[in-house]
């Protein structure tokens, strides 16, 4: 019984990490990444901010947003996780990362 209750727990385990990831990849969806845009890591800088610090900056901002739009479940977020099965667990995620998407591009896109 011990190992079946290792193995379930490993396997729910996974089916959360799965949609946090998931609702985490849209929040980062469409960022204007710096260091990357030239291919080198060492893109222009921001006001004298690296541009390293400023993508990191960015990955921080999005992983923050969306562990409160997360842990919050604004409308229609909360509606969405009684979907059945597994689905609800993913959806009301996903709709937290896109919430995260938005303001975040809102504000990036507003500050530069």
């Amino acid at each position: 019984p011990l190992v079946e209750t290792v193995v379930e727990a490993l396997r729910a385990a996974g089916a959360v990490v799965a949609d946090e990831v998931a609702g985490q990849a849209i929040a980062l969806l469409g960022l204007p990444w710096i260091a990357v845009a030239s291919w080198t890591g060492a893109g222009p800088a921001v006001d004298g901010v690296p541009a390293v610090v400023v993508d990191l900056a960015m990955i921080a901002a999005a992983f923050v947003l969306f562990r409160i739009f997360d842990v919050l479940k604004p409308p229609p977020a909360n509606g969405l996780q009684r979907l059945g099965g597994g689905l609800g667990i993913l959806v009301d995620d996903l709709v937290a990362g896109a919430m995260a998407l938005v303001v975040l591009q809102l504000v990036v896109r507003l500050a530069f």
